[in-house]
Order: C-alpha cells, then structure tokens, then sequence
C-alpha cells in the first residue's frame, strides 16, 4: 500500500480491508471505535505523532508501517 510518503489518511486506509485487519491486530475494531471518525481526517504521520506522545514505541510503529507498506 502507498502510504504517500505518511500523507495518505487513517479513512483512506481504513477503506482497505487489509490495513482493518491489520489494524485490528493491534486493538479490536480500532477503525470503528467512537473515537475513530475524529481521527479518519488524519493522516498517517498525525496518528504517529500522536502515537509517539502517549507513548508507542518507535520499534512497533515501524512494524506497522512496513507492515502497512507491504498490503
């Protein structure tokens, strides 16, 4: 999958059912939780901002990127 250079949005991801699938690997039904149309207008490099102040680890985000890159 292109990610656009992390350009690319959490709602044109969750478009692909193998990013949801993926995604859901790491939190049950993480695109349709209640919290997720706030954050569909983001783009990757927003939710990885995001991801790093509460506190993911750099190891695990490049997991799923590359994860991500390879549907």
């Amino acid at each position: 999958m292109d990610l656009k250079n992390g350009t690319i949005t959490i709602g044109q991801l969750a478009k692909n059912p193998k990013a949801i699938e993926l995604l859901n690997q790491y939190g049950k039904d993480l695109i349709h939780h209640p919290m997720a149309i706030v954050v569909k207008g983001w783009t990757v490099n927003q939710a990885i901002a995001f991801a790093r102040k509460h506190g993911a680890r750099e190891e695990q985000i490049q997991t799923v990127l590359r994860q991500l890159e390879s549907i």
